[in-house]
């Protein structure tokens, strides 16, 4: 009884944090449209994504670096829910008790929470009353460049904005859980695309790198990468950021 209690509870955080942001997102929408100016008390805002141990959201673990880096008061986190059943691999196990510094009580920046469930796929709840959850972990990490690090999929650009688009799409469709005939063919256009540049769309790091890079972690396949896509995978292994990942697979 005393655990199906604590269950409730913890579901019902998770609900309340998500149903705070969206109301905080709708108040400060109608005040734009109504030429009213807010100030911000609290400028909090909190992101909670719910994923199993096999199927971490990568792409996140790396922008959670890339924030700090840029100047944003970003605390990490993570919790393994009370409701999981299951075991975790060992070097999952002790990344997880790195950044499971309980609850934070600041008044400002961004908290990012990682929540361990039975979930095969990561998912963040975005809309808490309307209940409508982003799922995939490229997909996720759209939604989080978006809202607070746009510099890294510059929407002002249509064509680089296209390219990353359809690059997250083939990896959430066919990449991450898709045949070794699939992946391959994915990878041969990435060998394509990137060619001789440093980065996936050309001289700076963007949203592709990171979910392409994530991926490519997940999967395993690092051992199997074309020529192009090798040498930018050890460059980005050595990224800020990026060399988060290695302690975790």
């Amino acid at each position: 009884a005393v655990i199906m209690d604590i269950q409730k509870l913890e579901q019902r955080q998770v609900a309340l944090l998500s149903q705070l942001q969206s109301l905080k997102c709708k108040v400060q929408d109608l005040a734009t449209h109504h030429g009213v100016k807010i100030d911000n008390v609290d400028t909090v805002a909190n992101v909670v994504i719910v994923s199993s141990p096999t199927a971490l959201p990568l792409s996140t673990v790396i922008l959670q670096k890339l924030l700090a880096k840029h100047g944003h008061h970003c605390t990490f986190s993570t919790h393994v829910h009370s409701s999981f059943s299951g075991s975790i691999p060992e070097n999952v196990c002790k990344w997880l008790k790195q950044y499971n510094t309980g609850v934070y009580t600041s008044r400002e920046g961004l908290i990012i929470s990682i929540m361990i469930t039975n979930d095969d796929v990561p998912m963040l709840k975005v809309d808490g009353i309307k209940h409508v959850a982003i799922s995939g972990d490229g997909n996720i990490a759209r939604y989080l460049c978006r809202s607070f690090l746009p510099s890294l999929y510059d929407e002002s650009d249509p064509v680089t904005t296209t390219e990353i688009d359809s690059l997250i799409d083939s990896i959430e469709v066919g990449f991450v859980n898709g045949s070794n005939r699939e992946q391959s063919a994915i990878l041969r256009n990435c060998n394509a695309k990137i060619g001789k540049s440093q980065w996936f769309n050309g001289d700076k790091v963007s949203l592709a790198d990171i979910v392409l890079f994530s991926a490519i972690k997940l999967t395993g396949t690092a051992g199997s990468l074309p020529s192009n896509v090798q040498r930018w995978f050890k460059s980005c292994a050595s990224h800020d950021g990026f060399s988060e990942l290695s302690s975790i697979l």
